[in-house]
């Protein structure tokens, strides 16, 4: 009886304590998870602004440079610029007639060095923008866009084609740029994993480079599915549950939080798995259970061994006395 009212008790408090710190435990993650989005966010939004920003303000020096955009002072301003901004690759203002037509009005300005430093033809540039016409027309129509172009460079590298009028043009300005920087940022953490889609559920950044190098699309995962059914206009920061299938066709429960950014539709998104949340409590939970048992054991050999000793051995005596 006492033994089995020590297995009660202690069972009921490692219940007890593997639900609430379960819970609390939960509760936290999902909190850390929220606020990890919140600030890949910012992070990546001001990242693309500041790269549009440095961009814009190069164009708008060269358009009042003397001499004009081929002169010795706007070679020079390109080369400080470059300097500075090592991770851009090139600029392009070009319109849609340009994949088929040498349009006088275009202005490609490539950093060459960038391009040496990678290893890389600056024929890459030509194929990614074929492969893109089709946003180079959206964005030439008035859209921001941004497209991944790291199945082109070899490197993880994204392109953001704002719409850019000049002398009458409709026209796109296009940067092409590295975002290494970004991708080692937003990796950093190892329990959470955060990455980034474009409008068409492109990706163009995650912690794996080589799901980024092969183009792959986000848009058949559970997170980005809900996200799109559920909130697709949305700048606001939200969390959901979702489930996902591993390769052994076990279903794994993740937490997910989503924020779009101000620029070009581009969502960052963040993961993070119940399993790994929940890994500690289970531990803590299961060396409970190992002390629970061992405490009932303990307790059940002192219990015999003191009836035996204490009560059965005077007890004998007892009758003994009485028999005689």
């Amino acid at each position: 009886i006492i033994g089995l009212i020590v297995l009660v008790s202690l069972g009921s408090v490692t219940l007890l304590n593997s639900l609430l710190v379960g819970q609390d435990v939960q509760i936290t993650a999902e909190e850390n998870n929220l606020s990890t989005n919140t600030r890949a966010a910012e992070t990546v939004d001001d990242k693309l602004s500041s790269i549009r920003a440095n961009v814009f303000q190069l164009l708008d020096l060269l358009s009042v440079v003397s001499g004009g955009r081929n002169s010795v002072l706007a070679k020079q301003a390109e080369a400080f610029f470059f300097e500075r901004n090592t991770a851009i690759g090139f600029v392009y203002i070009i319109s849609q007639d340009s994949l088929s037509n040498d349009v006088s009005s275009d202005q490609k300005i490539t950093n060459v060095k960038f391009f040496t430093s990678n290893e890389l033809e600056l024929s890459s540039i030509d194929n990614a923008l074929e492969a893109n016409a089709d946003k180079i027309a959206r964005s030439c129509a008035g859209e921001t866009i941004a497209a991944n172009i790291s199945p082109f460079f070899g490197i993880p590298s994204m392109a953001l084609f704002f719409p850019y009028k000049e002398n009458g043009y409709d026209q796109t300005c296009i940067i092409g740029f590295s975002i290494e920087t970004i991708s080692d940022i937003l990796g950093s953490n190892s329990i959470n994993t955060t990455f980034v889609i474009n409008d068409s559920d492109e990706l163009l950044s995650h912690p794996d480079t080589d799901r980024v190098l092969a183009g792959e699309s986000m848009g058949s995962y559970p997170l980005v599915s809900e996200m799109r059914i559920n909130n697709q206009n949305n700048e606001d920061s939200r969390q959901i549950p979702y489930k996902v299938l591993s390769e052994d066709g076990k279903s794994l429960s993740f937490f997910g939080a989503y924020e779009k950014i101000s620029l070009a539709d581009i969502v960052v998104l963040t993961t993070v798995p119940l399993d790994t949340v929940l890994e500690a409590v289970r531990n803590t939970r299961r060396n409970n259970i190992y002390l629970t048992l061992a405490v009932f054991f303990l307790s059940v050999i002192i219990i015999l061994v003191y009836s035996r000793l204490e009560i059965s051995k005077p007890l004998g005596r007892l009758t003994n006395a009485a028999m005689d």
